[in-house]
């Protein structure tokens, strides 16, 4: 038993010193890998911008929307029955409410532009910091995976835990894989948002972005809910939908020839037009309710997010904690390296989790503090 022992601790030795090599093996390639293209959130918003169709159709839009405006006037002066001009007179209402509108919309799209980048960047930065943590778990599973080895050629476990430990092992491996594929997904699909083609959509980069985590305050959330109603652009779309409605009830005539005083078949009656607004209006009031509750759903969310923060919080300082007491132990022998190691890939993990947390309440932050964009408009 006593030739075992020292045997154990001899392999325990030349493990932790083929972790240390094989960490500068990493270090040393990544030297020597050329630098990736440095991109910023800026950056990349406004490539995204440039390239987006909908920020483009809109601006043609506004470049137009006098000139709309102009031929709606011009239909109502010229229209030659009481039916015709009260259609005229809906056509000009829309052109002018689409063109107050349109400003607005232009603003909106480009803020979510940017809050799409933002998230493009947040979620590849986490997959790579997963990955990266992913590269520490496998090493330690290796140094694992030797003991168990020695442990069984001793007799000291059986082949099924030799094959777990294997296991172990082919488990972070394939993780590694699919999170290098995930990354690669992602670059592409933020390449492709911002309007790259071709070959270069594979293109990785060294992306930028600063986050800062600041608890909410409190808030009059019945205030911040009204607030988000009044500037919100689907309840004024709405708004608008639920006027013009009301402007067809309010002046309805019914449609006849002038000369005969026939009244044509399949023409819209004035209870149809009831119909149409009261529609209008449920859909308006539908509409205002969901950002009501939009608002009121983000901030319970970010309220949970933000008590888990504080349980990592707490969980993190206990493993700092432990670790000094582990370090400790090692230095008089009542421990081996590898589980003072163990621990402090344990405290990465946890640190990678919180940063994580921390990042997705600042993004929900942003979000809960922007009318144009909680609303995915």
């Amino acid at each position: 038993m006593n030739l075992a022992k020292k045997m154990l601790t001899f392999t325990l030795a030349a493990t932790l010193a083929l972790g240390v090599f094989g960490n500068f093996k990493m270090v040393a390639a990544q030297t020597n890998t050329n630098p990736l293209p440095i991109l910023t959130v800026e950056e990349a918003a406004r490539r995204a911008i440039r390239y987006n169709s909908g920020i483009a159709n809109a601006e043609d839009d506004e470049s137009v929307a006098d000139e709309v405006v102009r031929r709606s006037l011009e239909a109502v002066w010229d229209a030659p029955t009481s039916i015709a001009r009260t259609n005229a007179l809906v056509g000009l209402m829309n052109a002018e409410l689409s063109r107050s509108l349109n400003l607005r919309d232009i603003r909106a799209q480009k803020e979510n532009v940017e809050f799409q980048i933002t998230r493009y960047f947040n979620t590849i930065l986490n997959m790579e910091a997963d990955l990266s943590l992913s590269l520490d778990n496998l090493e330690m599973a290796r140094r694992d995976l030797l003991i168990s080895r020695l442990k069984l050629s001793l007799g000291m476990v059986s082949e099924l835990d030799y094959e777990t430990s294997e296991l172990a092992v082919t488990r972070i491996e394939t993780n590694i894989e699919r999170l290098e594929s995930s990354i690669d997904s992602a670059f592409r699909d933020l390449n492709s948002f911002m309007g790259t083609t071709g070959i270069n959509l594979d293109q990785r980069h060294e992306l930028i972005l600063v986050l800062e985590y600041n608890p909410l305050e409190t808030v009059n959330l019945s205030g911040h809910a009204e607030r988000f109603v009044s500037e919100s652009l689907m309840v004024q779309r709405a708004q608008n939908a639920a006027d013009l409605a009301t402007y067809h009830v309010d002046n309805f005539v019914t449609p006849h020839d002038l000369r005969t005083g026939i009244i044509p078949q399949g023409f819209t009656t004035y209870e149809e037009r009831v119909v149409d607004q009261n529609r209008a209006l449920r859909n308006l009031a539908d509409t205002r309710q969901r950002v009501r509750e939009s608002v009121i759903t983000s901030y319970s969310n970010l309220r949970d997010i933000e008590l888990s923060i504080r349980a990592a919080e707490i969980e993190l300082e206990r493993l700092t904690r432990q670790l000094s007491v582990s370090e400790t132990m090692l230095e008089l022998g009542r421990i081996t390296p590898i589980e003072v190691d163990r621990l402090r890939l344990e405290i990465l993990s946890t640190e990678n989790n919180l940063m994580q947390t921390m990042n997705n309440h600042t993004i929900l932050s942003i979000a809960f503090n922007s009318p144009l964009i909680l609303m995915g408009q």
